[in-house]
Formats: C-alpha cells, structure tokens, sequence
C-alpha cells in the first residue's frame, strides 16, 4: 500500500504522547551514528539488481530497514492522471496488500497531503490515535493493520518523481516529525536507486520493444511464446499464434519513400495495439519488416479467429493493399510435439498461403484453401528466404561445397555437418543429421544434428537404429539418395509414419561409403514452411560423395 490521503503534514511536538499509545515492543534508536550507519548500508544494498522491478524491490527492502518499518512502499506520480501509482510493497502486508500491484492507485485530488507531496515537497507523518476515526487515513491505517506512518517526496533532478511511504504496526514506535527528517535522507539515496531502476527499464524497452510502432519486438514474442508453450504442454492452456505480412510495402516503398512505408507499419501497429489492449491476453509483436504476429493465450479457437478475421478485414479497410494473415492453432496440430519454433513456422506458412492465393481472410494451419479458390490444389510450399529458385540446382551445390572447404581436410563427421547445415539453411529446413553405420553393422549412429531457425531437435546424439527395419536408409547409406513426401501416396510407410510423427512433411537422404568401408548419411526433414527438396536430390547425393571422398 501507500500513502497519500487527507494525511496530516508533519508537524506534531516530538514529545507527544497520548494515554491509548501502546507500550514500544523494541527501542529504535534514535543515535545519529546509529541512524549514519543505517544510511550507509542503505547505499551499499541497492547496487546490482538485475531489472527495473528488482532494483525497486531492494530500495524499498533497504528503505525498510533503515527507517526500521515493518512495511515500505514505492510509488510514482503520474502526472498524466494526476494519481499515485504504487510500483512495489514490501515488508509485512496487509489484507489486500500484494508485493507488484497493478492497479494500485491513489488521486491526488481525493489527498491534500499526497499533494502536498509531489506539489510542494513536504513530508508528512500520522498515527492512528491523532487521527478522527472519519479521516481516510484512519480508515486506511487501521484496515491495512497499520498504526503509524510516514511519507517523503522522491526527488530526481530537482523534480518529485514520486514517494517514499513506510509504516510501522501496533507495538512499533509511532513515527514522528524526527522521522521525518532522517525518512528524507533515505529517500536522498533511494532517488540513486529510482534512477538505477529507470535506467533499467529504459534498456529493458529498448530490448523488448520495436522502435518504430512500440508494439512487442521478436525477442520479446518468442520469450512470451516460450512461456505460454509451456504452459500448454504443461497444463493445456490454449495457445495460438496469427502471423500478418502487410501487402504491398516495397511498392509503397519504391514509389513514395520508406517514411510512407513506415508511416504504413505504424499504423497497422497501432492497429494490433488496440487489439491487444483489448483482449487482455494477447500480445502484438512486429516480428521485422512487413511481418506482424499476435499471441493468443487461453482463447478459444473460435476466438482466435474470429480475432484473424476483424484484423484483416481492417486490415483491407485501412491499408492500400491489406494483410496477408495465417494463425495456427497449438491443439490443431497432431502428432507432432508442440515447439515455439513449430508453431510460429506453421502460422507462418499459413500466412504464406494467404499471400500466394491473395485471400482477404485468413488460413488455418492444417486446413486446406476453401473450394472455389481455384488453388485447393496448387503447392503452395513457401520460399520466403535466401533461396528462392527451385530450379537452381547449381546454386545448392555452390553454398555446400563452399561450407566443406571451409572445414578444410577434417574429419568426416565434421565436414558432413556443415554441408548439413548450409544445406538446411538454403533450403529453409527444419533439421538435420549426420549418422554413421560402421562397416559390417546394421546399426545407425547419429554423429552430429542441428536445427534451423530455432526448431527443437527432435534427437540426441548417439541414437542408434538398426538400418535393417528403415530399407530406404540402407538405400541411401549405400551412396544412393532417397526423397519422401507425405504428399506421396505410394511413399515408403516406415518413412512416412517418420514424418507424420514429427509433423515434417518432406525428407532428403544421401549417403556414402568412405575409404574404410563405413557408411555415412545425411539427413535433411522439411516440413510446412520448407523449400521443397525434391529438384536438390541429386546435387545433395553428390555433394555427400564429394565431402566422403575428399
């Protein structure tokens, strides 16, 4: 809590007592060593707190124990709404007191003392047996289980940045205008840690927030998408993602220049800050570029799209050429475990669809185009990234053979993974594997797997299989190369109930025999949002032979 009521301004003779004041529990000394010391290990505790709220939380537990109250609270005048607006409580609460209030509110208007303090800078100080049981103060001491408390302005560059409240309950000392005194040398010092705290929160903004439209930047989406995955697979609280790419911006760009654009993607911002706002539990984010999301947490999925649905068609209203918009759904994705990167990828290529078909409404992961769109059955498998022609298949070959060299003349499994990983990354893949089957063994060991754009591995190295139940591996470990996509009706089963598990739509394998007589695979899984593999089949076999045999 705080105060900040019809509060009486400091100003009671130090020695007055009334009959009804209880006896001191404990004496509080008044000593100005003691008080010194006091202050100085007030100064030495402030220091090092890692973010705005935790640099709050240790000024007013050092607060606390420098004006020897049982409760301290941090509030900031915000002078917009003319209110006090309490940050952090600390110490022993009272009935309806919470440590990080987040309405916790106190007008000006309704507090001549509050005033007093963020107008005039004068502190105060009140107890419970001065007061007219009538006052607020009263009522809000003793219903807090308050006896006696003080206040003092916060001062920051010569301006009252907030107040400095401490209490003290029935059995403690009664505060008094001598505490007063000492409560604004505190506060002095509690200013430096304010400012520390506004530092903090100035970066942390700087790091979480997109400039240009305010909203949630990409780092601050997948950290809260991260949580709320979390709490899905943990407990099935709803989750689902909507990605929005707004139409049109490089020829908004190219013909009335990038403050136009800009000017374009702040609006659409402000757009998904109302709706957020709105919501309560969704969180607006600019992804980059043309790019938007919203995480939904707890909402039905009816509810999500019917969110989809009213953002795009504002999106037409507002916006020259619209938004294209694609959501996925966490519980409509079967057989797959659900991953942040997995989800935000399915969206992702929802709203690829979107875009290729020029749909003003939005795609669902996992549901076909409507009838009638005339693309139900077009492949629309996105190519969004650095490799945009399916047809160069020289260029493929060019990024790994230069990912080999740079390895140099290493060991195999070392120059496998990073024709791996170039290759995955070309292709925009989900994850790859090199594995290694010794010479006169059946028995497949994965040596080394990474992922793309995030993606959980869905393996640890080390995993062993036996090739003899996988024959297309055997195929492909014997220096051929094998392509399977669950679009392919007379696709390998053991493959295709691979994939269908691990919700990937696509599987590249080459493989060869190196000097020794030991086998040596690549692995490639694309799924929803990949460049599909199948023209790059054999220019990844030879790349394969080419890292084996050099």
């Amino acid at each position: 809590m705080r105060m900040g009521l019809n509060l009486l301004v400091a100003g009671h003779p130090a020695d007055t007592c009334f009959m009804n004041r209880p006896t001191l529990s404990r004496p509080v000394s008044t000593d100005p060593a003691v008080r010194l010391q006091a202050l100085a290990d007030f100064v030495g505790v402030m220091s090092g707190a890692p973010g705005r709220v935790d640099v709050l939380r240790l000024v007013a537990v050092a607060a606390r124990e420098a004006l020897d109250a049982s409760m301290v609270s941090l509030s900031v005048w915000d002078r917009e709404v003319a209110v006090l607006r309490t940050l952090v409580n600390e110490g022993q609460l009272g009935p309806g007191e919470v440590a990080s209030p987040v309405d916790e509110v106190y007008e000006l208007s309704e507090m001549s003392v509050a005033s007093d303090i963020v107008l005039r800078g004068i502190g105060y100080s009140a107890v419970v047996d001065e007061l007219p049981q009538h006052d607020p103060v009263y009522e809000l001491l003793t219903s807090k289980e308050k006896y006696s408390c003080l206040g003092v302005p916060l001062i920051i560059d010569g301006a009252v940045w907030g107040e400095l409240w401490a209490a003290r309950t029935l059995g403690m000392p009664a505060y008094g205008p001598e505490d007063v005194e000492f409560a604004s040398l505190v506060a002095g010092q509690a200013a430096a840690g304010v400012i520390q705290a506004e530092h903090v929160a100035r970066v942390e903004r700087l790091a979480y927030t997109d400039c240009l439209t305010g909203l949630a930047n990409r780092r601050a989406f997948e950290d809260r998408l991260e949580i709320a995955v979390a709490g899905f697979r943990g407990s099935g609280v709803p989750i689902a993602v909507v990605v929005l790419d707004v139409n049109g911006l490089k020829r908004i760009n190219d013909r009335h220049g990038h403050l136009a654009g800009d000017a374009v993607l702040a609006s659409f911002g402000a757009l998904l800050s109302a709706v957020s706002c709105a919501m309560g539990e969704v969180t607006a984010a600019r992804l980059g570029g043309d790019e938007f999301a919203l995480l939904c947490v707890g909402l039905r999925p009816e509810r999500v799209l019917a969110i989809a649905e009213e953002v795009t068609r504002r999106g037409y209203e507002e916006l020259d050429e619209g938004v294209a918009c694609g959501l996925a759904v966490a519980s409509d994705l079967p057989g797959v475990v659900i991953t942040p990167a997995r989800l935000l990828r399915a969206a992702d290529a929802a709203q690829y669809r979107a875009k290729q078909a020029r749909l003003t409404v939005p795609v669902v992961a996992g549901r076909r185009l409507a009838a009638g769109s005339g693309l139900e059955d077009v492949d629309l498998s996105p190519e969004r990234r650095a490799f945009r022609d399916k047809s160069d298949r020289s260029a493929l070959l060019d990024v790994v053979v230069a990912a080999v060299d740079s390895v140099g003349v290493g060991a195999i499994p070392e120059r496998l993974a990073a024709l791996a990983a170039a290759a995955a990354a070309t292709l925009d893949a989900a994850g790859w594997w090199v594995s290694q089957m010794a010479k006169g063994s059946t028995l497949l060991q994965t040596r080394r797997h990474g992922r793309v754009m995030g993606r959980t591995e869905l393996v640890e190295n080390g995993q062993v299989y036996d090739v003899a139940d996988y024959p297309l591996t055997a195929l492909a470990l014997a220096g051929s190369g094998v392509f399977v996509s669950i679009d392919d009706p007379q696709a390998d089963a053991i493959e295709l109930a691979l994939l269908t598990q691990h919700g990937m739509r696509e599987l590249l394998m080459a493989g060869a025999v190196d000097r020794d007589g030991h086998g040596w695979l690549v692995e490639i899984y694309g799924d929803d949002i990949s460049t599909t593999f199948q023209p790059h089949l054999v220019t990844l076999r030879a790349a394969v032979a080419l890292a084996v045999a050099t």
